[in-house]
């Protein structure tokens, strides 16, 4: 979606009437095209309310740097009014998230860098959408390497068909296949990862994010 307030309106309205969370990225900054947050202000009826205390906050970490902020870095001390929604804090830098109440949404904008925008999903939007989830959802990732995907499928075909009320999937990357397990118990899941550990386990190099390059470099120390 360009930085476009129609085309950003036009994504609003279509979508769908049973989504309840809303994930938008990009647009925070201070410069003219950065237009996420009037854009969103301006759709769902919100007040912005201007936060002296930020503002003076950034002006502070600027002199310590021997510089000045410009005027137009003002939009970024911006907040919604009251009730209508909440900051969500920047660690990594200026431009703070946005969550906005609309009845049974909740939206979630947050910056496009990918380290803050990662960091306010960890910190605040996953935790709260955990919070709020009435049925928890239990996910596990195998990385594996050096087999193809249909000899994994293969090779835990019993597995798969003995593992109830558990979903198993394959992921084939460049460096090899993810096999991710999901569960509403946390129990069976990880009796099916055991099972899968002793199966296949030669091909198994990590778990969750656990980068290949990473793994075996650690192996040469």
């Amino acid at each position: 979606v360009k930085d476009d307030s129609s085309q950003i309106n036009s994504c609003l309205d279509n979508t769908p009437k049973d989504c309840r969370i809303i994930l938008i990225t990009g647009g925070l900054g201070p410069t003219h095209d950065d237009i996420t947050q009037n854009t969103l202000f301006e759709y769902y009826g919100i007040k912005p309310v201007f936060d002296k205390e930020y503002w003076e906050l950034l002006n502070s970490r600027m002199k310590i740097r021997g510089r000045s902020l410009p005027k137009i870095n003002k939009n970024q001390a911006l907040a919604p009014e009251d009730g209508k929604g909440r900051i969500i804090p920047n660690s990594f830098g200026t431009a703070r998230g946005i969550h906005i109440f609309n009845n049974d949404v909740d939206i979630f904008a947050m910056p496009g860098v990918p380290k803050e925008m990662k960091n306010m999903m960890k910190d605040t939007v996953l935790p709260w959408i955990h919070n709020k989830t009435k049925n928890k959802i239990h996910v596990n990732t195998l990385r594996t390497t050096g087999i193809m995907e249909s000899s994994l499928a293969e090779k835990m075909r019993d597995i798969i068909e003995v593992s109830k009320n558990i979903e198993i999937s394959f992921l084939p990357q460049f460096t090899g296949v993810d096999i991710r397990i999901i569960s509403s118990e946390k129990a069976p899941l990880e009796e099916t990862q055991r099972s899968i550990n002793e199966r296949i386990g030669k091909y198994i190099y990590g778990t969750g994010s656990d980068i290949l390059e990473s793994v075996v470099g650690k192996m040469l120390i």
